[in-house]
């Protein structure tokens, strides 16, 4: 009888009874969170990505975030956090994801329509670091696209689009 308890107290992988495994799994468990936080600081884990590529994924996300939510809402949020950072600073909040968003679109005439341009244009102004860089290097493209296309078809009135003009006047704000 006693080599019938045994075998039922064995595991099916091995000699070692059922309950001394599951101490062993948890006590690996525990062994392997003490090394992942005694990795030393020189590890590959604690190199960081260059500023630039990190600061445009993270506008990029956001900015796909924000594209979930329908055209209305959109203008009217921003309109609001507009009109808020011009009218009343003291209530207004910083709010990054509606920046991102502006940053993003603030050449589409659709979503930042005649009425909210100025504002938009005066706040995007103080824009510094890569939130700058981007907004720079996406004007100048639209620029650059624009003129190489009238100097290919000869027809100037495509430098008479909204895009174009937003594109020049966020040049001359942001200096």
């Amino acid at each position: 009888m006693q080599s019938n308890n045994n075998s039922q107290n064995k595991s099916r992988s091995g000699n070692r009874p059922a309950a001394k495994q599951k101490g062993d799994k948890q006590k690996k468990k525990q062994k392997s969170s003490v090394k992942k936080a005694k990795s030393p600081k020189g590890s590959k884990t604690d190199k960081v990505k260059p500023l630039e590529k990190n600061d445009k994924v993270k506008h990029e996300a956001i900015a796909k975030k924000l594209q979930v939510k329908t055209k209305g809402k959109e203008q009217e949020e921003i309109q609001k956090y507009l009109e808020c950072w011009t009218n009343n600073r003291e209530q207004w909040k910083f709010n990054k994801m509606i920046q991102v968003f502006i940053q993003h679109h603030v050449l589409d005439e659709a979503v930042i329509n005649a009425e909210m341009w100025p504002m938009a244009l005066s706040y995007l102004s103080g824009t510094k670091g890569s939130g700058k860089d981007i907004l720079v290097a996406n004007a100048k493209s639209i620029i650059k696209e624009v003129d190489s296309a009238v100097e290919g078809n000869g027809d100037e009135t495509l430098q008479a689009s909204s895009k174009y003009e937003r594109a020049r006047e966020l040049l001359q704000s942001l200096g």
